[in-house]
């Protein structure tokens, strides 16, 4: 009877350990993939499109007007990461040049807008050349695209 029991005993604590690398590994995943943040990545450029360096970047977010700030990088990029979905401006500053502005970003859950490049223009701060970025977003981080892809590639 003993051995019985050893041996029932070592295969609930297999099934467990299985039942917790599940719970950890897959259902984690499944847990993180429903986090309702998003991204916001672009670039800086001059006039003759090449990148600036130092530029402050600002993230507005229109619906509740929280603000987020990062500085570009040595190749002109920022990156917001986890904000929150809405619709979002985000202005580029720096000295020398004028001010500039892309609004009306809509930004879903769990995606990566990359906003076009923006273009700093030789001028003063406060000058400010704001463009529009309704378009709709590319989503490159969903696997729902790539459902309705093959969805549509059937018909």
């Amino acid at each position: 009877m003993s051995i019985f029991v050893s041996i029932l005993f070592r295969k609930t604590i297999t099934y467990l350990v299985i039942l917790l690398a599940f719970v950890l590994g897959a259902g984690g995943s499944l847990l993180m993939a429903q986090v309702p943040t998003g991204s916001i990545v672009g670039t800086v450029v001059d006039q003759q499109g090449l990148p600036v360096e130092a530029v402050t970047v600002t993230l507005t977010n229109q619906g509740t007007n929280y603000v987020y700030n990062a500085v570009t990088a040595s190749n002109g990029g920022y990156q917001f990461r986890s904000i929150g979905d809405g619709m979002y401006l985000v202005s580029a500053s720096k000295e020398g040049f004028k001010n500039a502005a892309v609004q009306n970003i809509k930004l879903d859950a769990a995606t990566e807008y990359s906003v076009p490049p923006i273009k700093l223009e030789v001028g003063t701060k406060t000058e400010t050349v704001t463009v529009e970025g309704g378009a709709e977003v590319v989503n490159t981080t969903s696997t729902n695209c790539r459902v309705w892809i093959a969805i549509l590639w059937r018909c």
